[in-house]
């Protein structure tokens, strides 16, 4: 017996042909998310529906379609029979389904399934994985049963129950690249002959991150643009490359606690390239009257999406931004996401040599929200991690890299753009094309190590240029003797020794953010991070609050 399909979507972010994209699907009818590039430019709405239809005439067509699309997108096609499901490698807009029995459904929203069915049963070792990375694993959600398309797969559900997975080439999950061997110097993190840098290196990799950015420049002219400058590498990038383009209508925005130190950096930069720069200071009261809002719920379920920890610190500016008129629905705005993965800056010199525990201990150490998580718990979070991303002896760089890429950048960090899309701003990330990705990630371990290759690359052909070089970072990425009884006096010390040890010094103001989403329900107990300044440990506990009342 035939099963039911239902494939739905609410958002406003979805497009379909003559019609708003919410609502059921009809059979024969295609919905698109974003963009894509195509035939040598980018494409979206209707132009990106028309582009796709020829494709849907099989699932094959359809598979090599999304298997080689660049862009920010998500595609759903209902033929009647079958649902076939794709996501980008960015994860801009996360797409989940279900099944039940024979039956599937498939959406934008999971609490639209949530209401379908009345409740869910809550996934335990997801839970414990999401309190320890602010994400859950691989293709799971909080809720058993309901599951969520993987950055860069593509999924075909049927009437019979079953259901196919195929990824992209570049897609961390790709079977492909979980059993890329790592070359020689990458398994030593040591420099050979053939590791060494060429006197072009680093003008080869100039030369690519300008052919790349110059894809987009067609979809940003004519659109004011709004660039989230910090004083780091990736902003000051792309603040570089805009003035290349002769991009006049630029904003630079700086949004945190007042006085910080980041926005002295970025205002001198942008007066250097001649481009307006505004700061947002976080006030307390900006931050109490944003937490007020009505939309700010909103935003949290839609950023959320019983997957992902949404992010805090840029819904207060955009907020603001868009009240006092800076910037209007439409903008582009260009985050410098995944800058710091193309850098290298999840590696260290003793990841190549790795075993499993040790490579688990390494991502709980360096990404870990620091939330104090007893033995068996941990040993459960090691299995969950272990199973999605599997080990074999000489992958350890390779599977660090998966679990960044998928984990940390497509489904933490990328995360944050749902403050642009909630108010209708069109996220655009030229960092995050896959053929940057590609290159940064088959440099030789020793050029990735410390960021060195990409940080010598900015500085001597982009920033030179205005004059706005930064010093290169010291070396930091060395494993020390001494770091596991180090973290281990940072767990047992008591929590007035952390308060001493780690003083407020972040820019972006997450205490008083934090602090005053845990006020609106005092009666919640929250444990404490080893780490003191480790705010993401209270905001994934403070959403899992509001996600296990929804399950329920």
């Amino acid at each position: 017996m035939a099963g039911q399909l239902i494939a739905e979507t609410t958002s406003s972010v979805w497009g379909a042909e003559g019609a708003s994209g919410k609502g059921v699907l009809a059979s024969g009818e295609t919905r698109v998310a974003g963009w894509a590039f195509m035939n040598q430019r980018i494409i979206t709405g209707g132009t990106l529906l028309k582009a796709v239809a020829p494709h849907t005439e099989s699932f094959e067509r359809f598979r090599i379609l999304t298997g080689s699309l660049n862009g920010h997108f998500a595609l759903i096609v209902y033929t009647g029979t079958e649902i076939w499901l794709a996501c980008s490698l960015s994860r801009n807009y996360p797409i989940f389904y279900a099944r039940k029995e024979q039956s599937f459904w498939a959406g934008d929203s999971p609490l639209v399934y949530l209401r379908r069915e009345g409740s869910l049963p809550p996934d335990g070792e997801a839970h414990l994985y999401f309190l320890q990375f602010g994400v859950t694993p691989a293709a799971r959600t909080l809720a058993r049963g309901l599951r969520q398309v993987r950055p860069g797969e593509t999924v075909r559900l049927t009437q019979e129950g079953t259901e196919k997975h195929y990824f992209s080439p570049d897609a961390p999950a790709n079977p492909a690249r979980q059993e890329k061997k790592p070359s020689s110097g990458a398994i030593t993190g040591r420099k050979s002959k053939a590791d060494m840098p060429l006197p072009s290196a680093e003008e080869d990799t100039a030369a690519l991150i300008r052919r790349v950015f110059a894809r987009y420049v067609p979809y940003l002219t004519q659109h004011k643009i709004l660039l989230p400058l910090t004083g780091g590498y990736d902003s000051r990038l792309l603040a570089c490359l805009l003035k290349e383009a002769g991009h006049k209508e630029v904003l630079c925005a700086t949004w945190g606690r007042p006085g910080n130190q980041e926005s002295a950096a970025a205002r001198s930069l942008a007066e250097k390239l001649g481009f307006p720069h505004l700061n947002v200071d976080y006030t307390p009261e900006l931050i109490s009257r944003t937490f007020q809002d009505p939309r700010f719920g909103e935003y949290i379920d839609f950023a959320g999406h019983l997957s992902s920890m949404p992010f805090l610190q840029d819904f207060p500016a955009i907020r603001h931004l868009l009240e006092c008129g800076a910037i209007s629905p439409g903008t582009r705005v260009l985050p410098g996401h995944p800058g710091d993965f193309l850098r290298g800056s999840h590696l260290y010199s003793g990841l190549p040599e790795e075993n499993p525990d040790r490579l688990f201990k390494a991502v709980v150490t360096r990404f870990g929200t620091s939330y104090p998580m007893g033995r068996t718990a941990m040993k459960n979070v090691a299995a969950t991690f272990r199973q999605e991303f599997p080990f074999s002896p000489g992958s350890a760089t390779e599977t660090f890299r998966n679990w960044d890429l998928e984990e940390r950048q497509c489904k933490l960090i990328t995360n944050s753009v749902m403050a642009f899309e909630f108010f209708g701003l069109q996220p655009v990330m030229p960092l995050y094309d896959p053929e940057l990705i590609r290159h940064f990630g088959a440099l030789p371990f020793s050029l990735q190590l410390g960021g060195l290759h990409y940080f010598k690359t900015l500085n001597s052909w982009f920033f030179r240029k205005y004059k706005c070089e930064l010093p290169l970072p010291g070396n930091n990425h060395h494993s020390h003797p001494w770091r596991p009884f180090r973290e281990w006096l940072i767990r047992t010390a008591p929590r007035r020794f952390k308060q001493l040890w780690y003083p407020v010094c972040d820019d972006v103001a997450y205490r008083e953010m934090t602090e005053v989403l845990m006020r609106q329900n005092p009666e919640r107990r929250y444990r404490h991070p080893d780490k003191n300044h480790f705010y993401n440990c209270y905001l994934t506990q403070w959403y899992l609050f509001r996600a296990e009342e929804q399950i329920k």
